[in-house]
C-alpha cells in the first residue's frame, strides 16, 4: 500500500534522526525539491569536533550551541539550491529562530514539523503499557478468549476498522503476556511460510499450505 508523500518524507526524516549525536534530542531534516530529496541532516557536532557531553548539565540547557542543528546541516548538504524546497523535520523540538532565519534566507518557507512518526511497534508498546495498568489482574487465558471473540466479530464485519483494531490490540496483549515479540515472531514465521508449498484456494477462498506427507 502506498503512503502519501508527506508521510513518506516524514518517515525519511525520522530515519535520518537516528543518526543524531546530541543526547538532548534526535532531530532529522529532509529537504525535498521536485519531489526528490536534495539534502538531509541531523543534529550533531561539526566534523572533527567533539560530540556533545552526555551530562546532566548539558541535558538541562534550553538550546544546544555545540551541535549544528539538523536544519542547518540540511541546508549545508544541499545538492541543489534550496530555494523553493520543502523541509520536513522530525524531532522533539520545533525549528529554532536561528534556523528559521537561515531557511528563510535560502528561500525555504514551506517547513513541516512533527514531533515523531509513530510506528505500529511503538503504538502497540503504548497499548501494552496501558493494558497492564488498566487490567492488572488479567490472564493469558482471558486475553486469548477475548481475542477469539473479537476475531469472530471481525469475521462478521470484515470491513470494520474498529473490529480490525480490536483484534490487533488483543493480539498485542496476548503476545505481551507470553513475553513474545510480534515482530520477531512474524519474521521467524515468514521464513517458514516462504519455504512451504501452498494449495489452491478452497470454496471460501482460504489458501492453506500443503501438509507434511501430502506434497507430491
Amino acid at each position: 500500500m502506498n503512503i502519501d508523500r508527506d508521510a513518506y518524507w516524514f518517515g525519511m526524516a525520522a530515519h535520518v534522526a537516528t543518526r543524531a549525536t546530541c543526547p538532548r534530542a534526535s532531530i532529522g531534516a529532509v529537504l525535498v525539491k521536485f519531489d526528490r530529496i536534495i539534502s538531509c541532516g541531523f543534529n550533531g557536532a561539526p566534523e572533527r569536533q567533539p560530540h556533545c557531553p552526555n551530562t546532566p548539565e548539558h541535558l538541562a540547557i534550553d538550546h544546544c550551541r555545540i551541535s549544528r542543528h539538523a536544519e542547518d546541516n540540511a541546508l549545508r548538504n544541499a545538492l541543489l539550491p534550496a530555494y523553493g524546497a520543502t523541509l520536513y523535520v522530525v524531532g522533539g523540538r520545533t525549528v529554532c529562530p536561528d534556523c528559521s532565519d537561515k531557511l528563510r534566507q535560502a528561500g525555504v518557507t514551506d517547513i513541516r514539523w512533527r514531533v515523531s512518526v509513530p510506528t505500529l511497534d511503538s503504538v502497540l508498546s503504548e497499548v501494552v503499557a496501558w493494558q497492564r495498568t488498566t487490567f492488572p489482574v488479567g490472564t493469558l487465558a482471558g486475553a486469548v478468549e477475548h481475542l477469539r471473540r473479537e476475531a469472530e466479530e471481525l469475521a462478521g464485519n470484515p470491513t470494520s476498522e474498529s473490529e480490525l483494531a480490536d483484534v490487533q490490540i488483543l493480539l498485542a496483549q496476548v503476545a505481551a503476556r507470553q513475553g513474545v515479540s510480534l515482530v520477531d515472531a512474524v519474521i521467524r514465521k515468514m521464513l517458514v511460510n516462504r519455504a512451504r508449498q501452498w494449495q489452491e484456494p478452497d470454496e471460501h477462498g482460504v489458501v492453506e499450505h500443503v501438509r507434511e506427507g501430502l506434497a507430491s
